[in-house]
């Protein structure tokens, strides 16, 4: 590398002008490349969160958290079996990846289509406790172990009950191969 550098600064001057402008145009484009994937990348979370955050407060909405207390595990549970086909019933509508319900110490009650461990759910524990009474927030996105970018939408139902989403942002694939293109572009 030292050698590289004598021998282009030992060079005519037109050789250390191109060699120059050269790297200053690679920073530049670079910089630009970097600069326009964070751009976008923010412009698709902050569009992302807040549909995220009206579908989960449209969807807890039409749940009703009277019989949240009654659920109990065996599978002939009224309220279980209440809740459970209520979810269902959401998520034809919606075609979530997933949707559930749990309580305040992350115990997933009620998922539609797969498991949500507890160990999962801990990671988001501070945004889940600072969630206020009928109020939501997102997750940061994730991978999910298919590979694809997911989000969970956290939605507070009563002090004891919260209602999750785990949507898809599929976008960010696509975010992740347009940064690929701004590199190779640099």
């Amino acid at each position: 590398m030292k050698t590289l550098i004598k021998h282009i600064f030992n060079s005519s001057i037109k050789t250390r002008i191109i060699v120059i402008f050269s790297l200053i145009a690679l920073i530049l484009v670079g910089s630009m490349a970097f600069i326009s994937y964070q751009f976008a990348r923010d412009i698709y979370m902050e569009q992302i969160e807040d549909q995220i955050i009206m579908m989960n407060s449209a969807l807890a909405h039409d749940l009703n958290p009277v019989y949240l207390d009654y659920i109990q595990s065996d599978s002939d549970n009224k309220a279980l079996l209440y809740y459970k086909n209520k979810l269902d019933e959401l998520n034809g509508i919606m075609e979530l990846h997933n949707i559930f319900l749990f309580d305040k110490n992350l115990l997933v009650l009620v998922k539609v289509n797969e498991d949500i461990s507890q160990s999962r759910l801990k990671i988001n524990r501070r945004e889940i406790e600072d969630l206020q009474v009928a109020s939501g927030v997102i997750s940061l996105p994730f991978k999910g172990e298919d590979g694809n970018w997911y989000l969970w939408g956290f939605y507070r139902l009563t002090d004891r009950y919260y209602f999750g989403i785990q949507e898809s942002a599929e976008r960010l694939d696509r975010l992740d191969s347009l940064a690929l293109i701004f590199i190779g572009i640099a």
